[in-house]
């Protein structure tokens, strides 16, 4: 790896040796390498431009000797299926959705010059029935989809019945937990960071925000304040922090959602705007006293939109987190030892961030 992409800076105009070169794989190996006592250049890879500019400021390092190859959704998807599956000597067939097919010429471009063999990396355009087709041919060994519940079900019962190993990816409404004792200005930055990064539009990303009583008026004046402060347009503009949405009928999708959880009785803090003009672009919205009966708790709202809702004490918010159909992740701030470890253990999530 360190060679191939020692070539690949090489290409660019970047004549650096690879032994003198330090190369990450995704945030957390980034930050760790940051903490190292040497001088050499980083090159982080795999992680997204938010994280990786984060990390940086955090670790107080300059960005002279730091750089970056950003890989998001879903590039980062087809990258971390290479890594993990080309020392088993495996083969990746991919199938693109109709709205990112384009990428196929693109990556195809990145790893042949990184220097992938013929074959081992492959696309395919498929109808439904297609797909199906690909699933029962004896040659796939596995398959996995990262897509809505709705295809996640589909692809799951093909799978089943071919006997095929199956991993599913699917939607999220992770809830971001703020007990009474939480640094707030931490709560606040992580919060709109974990809400509103790649616009909203992260299975994974944080979507129910579950204030205890005690600070929840605090954190919401804060955090309207932070979000409303957010610039929104041309993504390829680094001042910008939220972009367009991926396609037009998720964008009214979402604003039904909205206008829905309003009708039931929620109220508007800020935006609920489809913004006119080229683009699919969303509004900044945050939907405060939102109740578990609403669609915005019990929907998955994949766009820049936050519901807040007020819980009684932990107890509830516990109770709050594992009310939804959804378990990806969860977050809970806290400086209590006590309340991060019980909420690690009872919250029906595949993750915990305290």
């Amino acid at each position: 790896m360190r060679e191939q992409i020692s070539r690949l800076l090489v290409d660019a105009g970047c004549q650096i040796p690879a032994s003198d070169l330090i190369i990450t794989t995704g945030s957390e190996a980034f930050r760790q390498a940051l903490k190292q006592n040497t001088n050499l250049p980083i090159l982080a890879t795999l992680l997204p431009r938010q994280s990786f500019e984060r990390t940086l400021a955090e670790s107080g390092h300059s960005r002279g000797r730091v750089s970056a190859i950003y890989l998001d959704q879903p590039a980062s998807r087809q990258a971390s299926f290479i890594r993990h599956l080309l020392p088993r000597e495996t083969q990746i067939a991919m199938i693109y959705s109709g709205d990112s097919r384009s990428l196929h010429a693109t990556a195809r471009t990145v790893f042949a010059a990184a220097g992938l063999p013929d074959g081992v990396f492959g696309w395919v355009n498929a109808t439904n029935d297609g797909v199906s087709q690909i699933i029962n041919d004896d040659r796939i060994a596995a398959v996995t989809v990262t897509g809505s519940v709705r295809a996640g079900k589909a692809i799951g019962a093909q799978a089943g019945a071919a006997l095929k190993k199956c991993v599913l990816e699917l939607g999220g409404s992770d809830p971001f937990i703020v007990l009474n004792d939480a640094d707030l200005d931490d709560a606040v930055k992580a919060a709109v960071t974990g809400r509103y990064q790649n616009s909203g539009q992260v299975c994974a990303a944080s979507k129910r925000f579950i204030l205890e009583a005690g600070i929840a008026e605090a954190f919401t004046r804060k955090f309207v304040d932070a979000v409303a402060a957010l610039k929104m347009g041309d993504p390829r503009d680094e001042q910008n922090y939220v972009g367009p949405m991926a396609r037009f009928d998720l964008r009214d999708e979402l604003h039904q959602q909205v206008t829905a959880t309003l009708d039931e009785g929620a109220t508007l803090l800020l935006g609920a705007e489809k913004i006119e003009g080229a683009g699919n672009y969303y509004a900044p919205t945050v939907l405060g006293n939102v109740t578990a009966g609403m669609t915005g708790f019990r929907q998955e709202l994949f766009g820049p939109v936050a519901t807040i809702t007020v819980a009684r004490d932990a107890a509830h918010a516990l109770t709050l987190a594992n009310d939804s159909e959804f378990g990806l992740s969860a977050t809970v701030f806290t400086v209590s030892v006590d309340e991060a470890g019980r909420f690690s253990r009872e919250l029906e999530c595949g993750g915990v961030f305290i």
